[in-house]
């Protein structure tokens, strides 16, 4: 294997990204004969006919006589007669509680809370409780300046669910809710969605949703978390929620709300700009793609969202590049990013070129903790490069991941199948012919193992420009050394880090937390902790706060079957 000639050169180059994931872009007339556009709906009519099945329903329920049980098996009108709530019914627990042992008394009354959208006036949507046990909810414009809050919604088990559940049939991470800003060129509004993460499945008005799938609710629609066939549909057991739309919502086009002014970058199918609120006067990067540019390429459709999806899941994390709002609109998708004013590591490492090692430890320090993060949500990234990693702040050098353009949601027992990334970063398993290609997201420690030797001395380890054999092969056999003359005073240390990242069977390949822990990474504390300071307590606080340490239940995927897309 050559050494590459490169004294005074950066010599990596900016590499495309390619996925073969396949969807459907095809829309779908609604029930009653329209067509709501949405970002996998390209025709596009704003306004959706109201359920009327229902309207005649009265507002108070009475409980019929049910036994205690155990479950331990696995398996935009707003109505017009208003009801004055039975304050009983308001003092509910902040958490929906445990059903295993579901107690109702005979006859008991339960009025259902009608929503003061006057007094929610931010409110775009209220979860209607259908059951005494579970709290209402107003799902409300959030704002972005509030830490660690995610844009959408989370129904589960887990602690840190916007609305949380005991009950084992409900998973740890159930279901998202979330809301985006749209028009179709003759009116403006907002559409709603649900898309269900959930091993047993999330219902919507009976039917199921499916794992990965998503769809959009309208004004009344009936939500369940699971469903049980043996139980009547007045069943308290399969009661959950119903979902009321405001009379009213503001809803303004992204370029109403946003002043934008330079080109932060620019790819295939999307830019980014640089914008700042009209009325806040905050700064935010957005990236802004064109239908037309994708409207034959339903996997693109399909990434976006999932980018989105995933984004809107996760809590704000220091670390990683949050996600504020969505505006899809008749030709264009805006969606409206945390601002990074740094740039991107690519630049920082070819300007340098190369990180000593206290500055590369450090970052790598906030890698993996940000990565672990996303692991630790069932998140793979997959196309982790510098590219894709920016600078908060150049004197700190506190970093951000970012784009979830080809993120999936790992399930439980299932592996990845489709050929994505970026050549010079995927991981030897991704490289598979289809038939043999199966992994994890233990591809995201190879692609870090890369990023590491390229802080480290300014060339990737695996190029065409050291063939024979070709980059690909290279990759496959782990087939890269380390030249005296830009390695002869990097630190063995550093060495067996790479080596470990860089192992060819993903079996043997280090993990996150066995990175974390890894020799290296524990030299010189005295340098890591005054870094680590500098990036402010507040900080800190929220990394140490958004660290779980509870065994998450993988949630289940819907993997797309597709073809090969070779890169070479």
């Amino acid at each position: 294997m050559t050494t590459p000639d490169l004294p005074q050169q950066f010599n990596i180059s900016r590499g495309s990204t390619s996925d073969d994931t396949n969807a459907s872009a095809a829309a779908d007339p609604s029930p009653n004969g329209t067509t709501f556009y949405s970002l996998d709906e390209q025709d596009a009519s704003l306004k959706r006919q109201d359920r009327h099945e229902d309207d005649g329903e009265e507002s108070t329920v009475a409980i019929k006589q049910q036994k205690t049980f155990h479950d331990n098996d696995n398996d935009r009108t707003m109505p017009t007669t208003p009801t004055t709530p039975n304050p009983a019914s308001k003092q509910l627990s902040p958490n929906a509680s445990s059903i295993n042992d579901f107690t109702v008394i005979e006859n008991t009354p339960f009025e259902l809370v009608t929503p003061d959208w006057s007094a929610n006036s931010k409110a775009w949507a209220f979860l209607q409780s259908q059951n005494p046990r579970y709290p209402n909810k107003y799902l409300v414009k959030k704002e972005s300046e509030d830490a660690q809050e995610r844009a959408g919604y989370l129904l589960g088990r887990r602690n840190d669910s916007d609305i949380k559940f005991d009950r084992n049939e409900i998973s740890k991470k159930h279901c998202l809710i979330y809301m985006e800003t749209g028009s179709n060129g003759k009116a403006k509004g907002i559409r709603i969605f649900l898309e269900d993460y959930s091993f047993n499945g999330t219902f919507v008005n009976g039917n199921l949703v499916g794992c990965k799938n998503r769809v959009m609710l309208r004004n009344r629609d009936e939500i369940q978390l699971f469903r049980r066939k043996c139980y009547p549909d007045t069943d308290m057991r399969n009661k959950f929620y119903r979902v009321l739309f405001p009379p009213v919502f503001e809803a303004n086009l992204c370029e109403h709300e946003y002043d934008f002014q330079q080109t932060l970058g620019r790819g295939n199918f999307a830019s980014v700009k640089r914008a700042t609120h009209r009325v806040t006067g905050k700064t935010a990067a957005i990236k802004v793609l064109n239908k037309n540019r994708f409207a034959q390429k339903p996997k693109m459709i399909q990434a976006i969202i999932q980018e989105v999806s995933i984004m809107m899941s996760l809590r704000k994390h220091p670390l990683v590049v949050n996600i504020d709002r969505v505006f899809n609109e008749q030709h264009t998708i805006y969606l409206v990013l945390e601002y990074v004013p740094g740039g991107e590591l690519f630049d920082f490492v070819s300007s340098s070129k190369t990180i000593d090692e206290n500055k590369t430890r450090f970052i790598f320090w906030q890698l993996f903790t940000g990565l672990k993060y996303l692991h630790d949500n069932n998140i793979a990234h997959r196309d982790l490069k510098p590219e894709n990693v920016l600078l908060a702040d150049r004197d700190t050098l506190q970093i951000k991941i970012t784009d979830f353009g080809l993120a999936k949601t790992e399930q439980r027992d299932q592996t990845f199948g489709s050929q994505c990334g970026t050549p010079n970063y995927v991981a030897p398993e991704i490289l598979n012919s289809s038939d043999n290609r199966a992994y994890d997201k233990k591809c995201d420690l190879w692609s870090l193992g890369v990023m590491l030797y390229i802080c480290l001395c300014g060339y990737p380890p695996f190029s065409e420009d050291n063939a024979p054999p070709s980059m690909k092969a290279q990759i496959k056999m782990g087939k890269y050394d380390f030249p005296a003359r830009y390695w002869g005073h990097i630190s063995e240390l550093a060495k067996s880090l790479i080596k470990e990242l860089l192992t060819v069977d993903p079996a043997k390949r280090i993990t996150i937390e066995e990175a974390q822990g890894h020799h290296w990474m524990l030299l010189n504390p005295t340098d890591m902790q005054a870094r680590k300071a500098r990036l402010g307590e507040q900080v800190l606080a929220n990394i140490r706060d958004l660290e779980t340490t509870e065994d998450m239940t993988p949630t289940q995927m819907m993997m797309t079957q597709s073809q090969s897309l070779e890169y070479y």
